[in-house]
């Protein structure tokens, strides 16, 4: 679905940002008071960002990181994406894509949330007052989790320490609604932190996907950019890879077909991670939740969030046809 807000914020030469934080309290919600994600483009970071060198990045035209070798496709997607879907019904999955059955019976993944019980897995913690499994909008079933009463710096997740098998590389694969839709300021909705506090993160910004690793203070952060907008008011099969084992950028997938990521920063260089951690799901607003300014809650505005379907491994899960 194509966009039609103009969105403000293509002509960032920096990303200076104060230090991330990927720590979150026990009941899902981040430290307040924690600045992070890149600084506005069009003017100071809001107040809750400390001054921080800008991360240096590589120029549109210039080269990109060496991307891991993987037997999963490396089609690209364009600016417009994937063929929009009809009534915000979850979309069928690219051609030459793999695929996955719907739900978690028989432990088939190290890692897996379907909602389907109405109860969040017992190896999970974060379920607040704005955080909860609902009814009346899924994926796939009859439940999801559902993240309301959206604001700016709003940061919500649910997260866990108890992966399975999974050591350092990892493979991810959820669905994403987002209403109005992605702010045009940066933020996080799924993250890895290796045993030396170091972070993988699959997020938004320009309300397009985008992807980022960073160092444990939080900066100098690995930025990734691409031109292609996470759907509005419609459901979306989100998937990445984090790979520590080769030290590799992330890579991230929109309904079966890999995101081009068009601007890298060439600064930090990733490093391999021995043991992942844990996992945080749910969004992290770090420059407001507004579609049509990078800082601040100008409308239209995020205001909920559903998140299903959620599954790790140490291969290509796929999405659900």
């Amino acid at each position: 679905m194509r966009s039609t807000w103009l969105i403000v914020a293509l002509t960032v030469i920096g990303c200076g940002s104060a230090p991330h934080r990927s720590t979150a309290t026990d009941d899902g919600e981040a430290p307040t008071g924690t600045p992070t994600g890149p600084a506005s483009p069009t003017g100071p970071a809001s107040q809750r960002d400390a001054a921080a060198p800008a991360s240096p990045m590589v120029g549109r035209d210039g080269p990109e990181p060496p991307r891991p070798a993987t037997d999963a496709p490396t089609a690209t997607v364009g600016r417009d994406g994937p063929a929009p879907v009809v009534d915000g019904a979850p979309p069928a999955p690219a051609p030459d894509a793999p695929t996955s059955a719907a739900g978690c019976e028989g432990g088939k993944y190290p890692v897996c949330l379907d909602f389907e019980t109405m109860v969040l897995d017992p190896k999970w913690r974060g379920l607040t007052t704005n955080v909860k499994i609902e009814t009346g909008k899924a994926a796939h079933g009859q439940y999801s989790l559902h993240f309301s009463g959206i604001v700016s710096n709003y940061s919500r997740v649910i997260n866990t320490t108890q992966l399975g098998t999974i050591t350092n590389v990892m493979w991810g694969r959820f669905y994403l609604y987002m209403s109005a839709g992605a702010p045009s300021g940066h933020g996080a909705l799924f993250s890895a932190t290796d045993q030396g506090g170091n972070w993988y993160e699959m997020g938004f910004e320009n309300s397009n996907y985008f992807a980022n690793w960073h160092v444990p203070a939080g900066v100098p952060e690995k930025y990734m950019r691409s031109k292609l907008q996470i759907p509005r008011d419609k459901w979306a099969c989100v998937e990445f890879l984090f790979d520590g084992s080769k030290a590799a950028v992330a890579q991230v997938w929109a309904d079966g077909v890999e995101v081009k990521f068009t601007t890298i920063a060439a600064t930090p260089t990733v490093v391999a991670a021995q043991q992942l951690r844990r996992v945080d799901v749910g969004p992290r607003l770090y420059h407001g939740n507004s579609l049509s300014v990078y800082d601040g809650n100008t409308p239209p505005v995020l205001t909920d969030v559903w998140i299903d379907d959620i599954a790790l491994d140490t291969k290509r899960i796929g999405c659900i046809p």
